[in-house]
């Protein structure tokens, strides 16, 4: 092994005696090596020239973290006549089975003799290349901690190593508790605590609020507990705060832990694109009294997102060093998936939650219960907004058929029968005035015109029926299926008496027809003005006829019928009474008005009724001076 001192150049190569690890050569070059291991600066600059010149002998102590080996000692020969220059570098290669990962404490004793001159510590944990420590050196009569003046705080106790004084084991200081890499003036064993910080070598200390040296304070994972009083794993044994920070770990495992059995576990629902988390935001460090200290909830570790239309989910610190998604439930206002949060306004409906309405002003308020004046049924909680314009209350259930109203005096906001109270289970129903008493009731009635009435099911007002189908409530012969004709009109100067919306004639009438005589039935082309013989029967031909083509009424179903073309030719010539069934072999076809144009209702003129063959009249035709009636 050679030594490289950085202030005078070595004039040969350092021996060194070791029988438990190797100390590769440096190189007298400043470039470090690179190798594992450590590259080791040891500093005599802060001792006296003086000292430094007494100096005979060292000890180098190595001690791995968590190993129960025995610590490995080494005397350096060439090291004390090096270190007159002040400062000395050399690489250490550690043993076999030390690797990347382990920290090792190293404790440098100088000696004149058998008198301990000065010491150092340093501690470092070992990567894949080398990493570098500093001894610094500094011992009795230096002024610093643990050189035994008076008021220092060291102690020996009248024995053993000063306090600040380098060590590997309890048994060399005086204080008894090697810590550090130091004799301590205590244990020293809590949390972010040092006794080898620089300044107060020797006294436990605690480290800088925000600072972490030892990495002490990473994220808290809680430890599963022993089984229930049922045998069975305790529920919250798979909470997990990733110290990772694995977004989905976090969102499933810390947000979503709750007691296995409970029934309002907390659900996350994933959002589109993901979980969106920066862990690295709640970690850890010290308190600055002996303790860590974690971000709490008031600090954000990722990207908000609706859990649900009602409810924003935000990515925070658990106070343990992991990221947690906690869900709040909105009030009034949905989730807006484009912000991941909680509106704060409306324009819509669906900006608001179920229970509130949307205002004119944009803002998302309860919905209004029943008897609340209202405009819309979605401002109500019943979904029912029923009266008057102007005077609309929400209501118990849709309120707005004839009879039924919301906004009864004592029954504001509940539905009734208007002006009726009906027994539990009978429905409200509305009825009609009918005057005339002939059980049909007016058709124009309602309750606001006064024709109409509200009644419970089955109890009519007096007066008052069910139907409402009478055209005519003021005429007791105009009223649906009435089967008379009359002659004179009603009071609006119509005839139509059985409300169909139309006036139907009771006499036939057939524009310019003349009485024939006809053959054999149905042999139409036979008909002739000549009485042929006592068969023959009297009646009236249609014009075309005697072109030997025959109109059949369109309900007729017989095979006689024209064609659609046909008949819709013909209709187009001819006024609609040509479409009755001519020839003398139907029996409605034997009497009628033959005035062009027809006859009107309630008007008289002269009725034709074709005879029957007597033998010896040319043309039987019998005039009756007759009314035409309708209804």
């Amino acid at each position: 092994m050679s030594l490289e001192r950085t202030s005078l150049p070595l004039p040969r190569l350092l021996t060194l005696v070791v029988a438990t690890a190797a100390l590769a050569a440096c190189s007298k070059t400043d470039s470090a090596p690179t190798s594992f291991g450590v590259n080791v600066t040891v500093d005599a600059t802060g001792i006296a020239p003086s000292l430094r010149a007494t100096i005979t002998t060292d000890k180098l102590t190595v001690v791995k973290a968590g190993s129960s080996a025995a610590p490995a000692v080494h005397v350096l020969a060439d090291l004390p006549k090096a270190l007159q220059g002040g400062t000395v570098r050399f690489h250490y290669t550690p043993s076999a089975g030390v690797v990347a990962g382990d920290t090792l404490s190293f404790v440098l004793d100088v000696l004149a003799g058998s008198d301990l001159v000065a010491s150092a510590s340093a501690s470092v944990t070992l990567a894949e290349k080398a990493k570098a420590i500093t001894l610094t050196l500094a011992g009795p009569g230096d002024g610093g901690p643990g050189d035994g003046s008076p008021g220092d705080g060291s102690s020996n106790d009248g024995g053993g190593k000063t306090t600040g004084t380098a060590c590997a084991l309890d048994s060399e200081c005086g204080s008894g508790f090697c810590t550090d890499g130091v004799c301590c003036n205590e244990r020293c064993n809590d949390t972010c605590v040092s006794c080898n910080q620089a300044g107060s070598k020797g006294t436990c200390k605690e480290y800088a609020a925000d600072t972490d040296p030892e990495l002490e304070c990473a994220a808290k994972i809680p430890v599963a507990p022993a089984d229930d009083a049922d045998g069975g794993p305790a529920a919250d044994a798979g909470a997990d705060a990733d110290a990772s920070g694995d977004a989905s770990t976090d969102a499933a495992g810390d947000a979503g832990a709750t007691d296995a059995g409970a029934t309002d576990a907390l659900v996350i629902n994933t959002p589109d694109g993901g979980f969106m988390t920066t862990p690295k935001s709640c970690g850890g460090a010290c308190s600055g009294a002996r303790s860590c200290k974690y971000p709490g909830q008031t600090t954000s570790c990722g990207k908000g997102f609706c859990n649900s239309s009602g409810a924003e989910a935000a990515f925070v610190c658990d106070g343990n060093g992991g990221c947690a998604a906690a869900v709040t439930a909105c009030k009034d206002y949905s989730c807006d998936d484009a912000t991941g949060a909680c509106r704060t306004s409306c324009s819509k409906a669906e900006h608001c939650l179920a229970e509130d309405y949307c205002t004119g002003a944009g803002a998302c308020t309860a919905k209004k219960g029943n008897s609340i004046s209202c405009t819309l049924a979605s401002e109500c909680a019943s979904g029912n907004c029923s009266g008057d314009p102007g005077a609309k209350v929400c209501c118990n259930t849709a309120c707005d058929g004839q009879g039924l109203t919301c906004t009864e005096a004592g029954h504001l906001g509940q539905c009734q029968c208007q002006g009726v109270t009906c027994a539990a289970g009978v429905a409200c129903q509305v009825f009609y005035a009918d005057t005339d008493h002939d059980t049909y009731g007016d058709a124009t009635g309602t309750i606001a015109n006064g024709r109409a009435k509200a009644g419970c099911a089955g109890a009519p007002p007096a007066g008052f029926v069910a139907d409402n189908t009478d055209c005519d409530d003021g005429n007791s012969n105009a009223h649906p299926n009435q089967t008379m004709y009359f002659g004179v009109p009603r009071a609006n100067n119509t005839y139509d008496y059985d409300c169909n919306g139309k006036e139907d004639k009771l006499v036939p009438e057939y524009p310019n027809g003349v009485c024939r005589f006809c053959g054999p039935t149905s042999s139409c082309s036979t008909t002739t003005t000549s009485c042929t013989g006592t068969t023959a029967t009297g009646s009236f031909q249609c014009p075309l006829e005697g072109i030997g083509v025959i109109l059949q009424p369109i309900e007729s179903t017989s095979a006689d019928v024209a064609s659609p073309e046909l008949t819709s030719r013909l209709s187009s010539i001819l006024p609609p009474p040509i479409l009755r069934q001519c020839c003398g072999c139907a029996t409605n076809d034997k009497s009628g008005f033959t005035v062009v144009g027809g006859v009107k209702c309630g008007a008289y003129n002269y009725k034709h009724t074709c005879g029957t063959c007597n033998g010896s009249t040319a043309n039987a035709d019998t005039q009756t001076y007759t009314q035409q009636t309708c209804r």
